[in-house]
């Protein structure tokens, strides 16, 4: 990947991880508060939010002509971000609750394939 894709790709996935902390932060927060004090609407709202993130990695990595395991990494954790945020959420949680309860373990996924991306672009700036 050229240099100045690597960086901003670098940034980009750190942005995401920073944002997969986030999540994790306020589901724990409306799980232990009293539910008077807060809810799940900046969960909501970040969540959704993260393909702000996830575009521009999707489109740095092809005009940084990224490594084939960048691109297939960067795609993996788009295709569980969709997933996780659409998929199961969205469309399962009444129908399928037991499938949909898999919405905070893709979060482990998330948070590993953006370390492995982090792995990846520093490889491959070396």
């Amino acid at each position: 990947m050229t240099d100045s894709a690597n960086k901003l790709f670098r940034i980009l996935v750190w942005l995401f991880l920073i944002a997969v902390v986030a999540q994790v932060f306020l589901a724990g927060l409306v799980v232990v508060s009293r539910p008077a004090q807060t809810n799940w609407d900046y969960h909501e709202v970040l969540g959704h939010a993260m393909v702000i993130f996830l575009l521009p990695m999707l489109i740095v990595m092809y005009l940084g002509r990224a490594t084939p395991e960048v691109k297939l990494l960067t795609w993996v954790l788009f295709l569980v971000w969709v997933i996780q945020v659409y998929v199961l959420v969205i469309f399962l949680r009444q129908s399928m609750p037991v499938l949909a309860a898999l919405h905070p373990v893709l979060a482990l996924a998330d948070f590993w394939l953006a370390l492995r991306l982090l792995g990846a672009t520093k490889t491959a700036a070396a």
